[in-house]
């Protein structure tokens, strides 16, 4: 109700005039302007208790304008004056009428009974039908070409709205996918950084370990010194030799981990599906950590489960390779899930 203030502000000063009017025409008349500020009072009475609501209710609102039509008809029967009416009254059925059809059909109406109603009073004869004809005829033909142009605004308005959320909607979009292709490059970045510099370090420092225990082994050949493997652990050379190792087997994990992280990181291409995308990561991790992995994808779809993705199945199984860590891990499959 607040948002149509206007309209009850413009309704009330409408009919204050049309009361001025009708006063200023009663001491000069024969006494039916009283019928006129009756017809008056009906109107104000109508709007008051029922028609202001007829902005949001189609049923309310044709109600209102079937009142509007009757009460400025009988009001411009016994005062011609009184068709100033028309100011509120063709405005008030373009605004509380949805449909555009319904509105000219209510112009047309209310102006045919304006017309009507002032013909009777001023008597049939030519002049007085041309009169009217042009009076009623221009008041038609203004409200409908105004009301059709206001009418393609609001359309044009709302057009624009739909087109302005529409549009939000895809920048929020483009936006979610930006920061996500920030992240994933990002990730990529990492993991070039982890490869380049962590990993080659610690591949370098595996290599030394190595080094150091050849040239440890050598020195205790060439001193003829026991072998490394028969030397008491409380020996010199031993303890050296058996640090080294461990030196050695640290490194080596600390460059598993680095080449996992870096091949769980690395983003995977989706082309060609889920199965290939997995089955290209399993590859890629068993290549740069040596574990093997066997990667069992089922996605199969029968017509039963059509509309559903189910979770796929994995398991990695032991490394072959001296000092890296072993295990097994076969994740128990989700329940499918609904796309």
């Amino acid at each position: 109700m607040t948002g149509n203030r206007w309209w009850h502000a413009l309704f009330a000063t409408t009919m204050a005039v049309l009361v001025a009017v009708a006063l200023v025409n009663l001491p000069g008349g024969t006494g039916d302007e009283y019928l006129a500020l009756a017809a008056i009072g009906v109107l104000v009475a109508a709007y008051a208790t029922f028609g202001r609501r007829g902005f949001d209710s189609q049923r309310v609102g044709f109600v209102m304008i079937a009142v509007l039509v009757v009460c400025s008809g009988a009001a411009v029967r016994v005062d011609p004056s009184m068709a100033l009416i028309q100011c509120i009254a063709m405005p008030l059925i373009w605004c509380q009428l949805q449909r555009t059809r319904d509105a000219v059909v209510g112009n047309v109406v209310i102006v045919a009974v304006i017309a009507l109603a002032m013909a009777g009073y001023l008597g049939p004869s030519a002049s007085t039908v041309v009169q009217v004809v042009l009076i009623e005829g221009i008041s038609l033909a203004g409200s409908i070409a105004l009301g059709l142009w206001v009418s393609r605004l609001a359309e044009l308005s709302a057009e624009r709205a739909r087109l302005l959320d529409e549009l939000r909607r895809a920048q929020a979009e483009v936006e979610a996918l930006g920061c996500e292709a920030g992240s994933t490059s990002e990730r990529e970045r990492w993991a070039r950084e982890i490869h380049d510099t962590i990993a080659q370090s610690l591949t370098g420092l595996v290599m030394l370990g190595q080094r150091a225990r050849r040239e440890l082994a050598a020195s205790s050949a060439l001193s003829g010194a026991a072998p490394i493997a028969e030397k008491s652990p409380r020996a010199e050379g031993s303890a050296l030799a058996e640090t080294l190792e461990l030196l050695e087997e640290t490194a080596r994990q600390a460059l598993v981990e680095t080449r996992s992280l870096v091949a769980a990181t690395a983003p995977v291409d989706l082309g060609g599906g889920i199965a290939a995308a997995l089955e290209r990561l399993g590859r890629r991790f068993e290549r740069e950590t040596g574990i093997a992995v066997l990667v069992s994808v089922d996605d199969g779809l029968s017509s039963s489960t059509r509309g559903r993705i189910a979770a796929p199945r994995w398991s990695c199984c032991a490394a072959p390779r001296r000092g890296w860590p072993m295990f097994a891990s076969t994740p128990e499959p989700r329940r499918p899930t609904w796309c």
